[in-house]
């Protein structure tokens, strides 16, 4: 299954969960100041373990960093 994330196409066996989706981007599992969107709608983060992505979900990810 193809999962388009930030643009760039990903693909998964079965269809994951927001956080197993979030966990094969970011290996670290470091979330801070994370936000995720699934087809333009934001998803709060309560829901990421139990919302499934669908193929051909267009996921926008964005991660806060410091500076100046």
């Amino acid at each position: 299954m193809k999962i388009k994330i930030n643009n760039q196409f990903f693909e998964f066996r079965a269809a994951p969960t927001v956080k197993e989706l979030i966990q094969h981007v970011f290996p670290s599992g470091d979330f801070a100041g994370m936000a995720l969107a699934v087809n333009q709608t934001v998803i709060p983060k309560s829901q990421w373990d139990s919302l499934l992505i669908h193929e051909n979900d267009q996921i926008d990810i964005i991660k806060a960093t410091q500076g100046g």
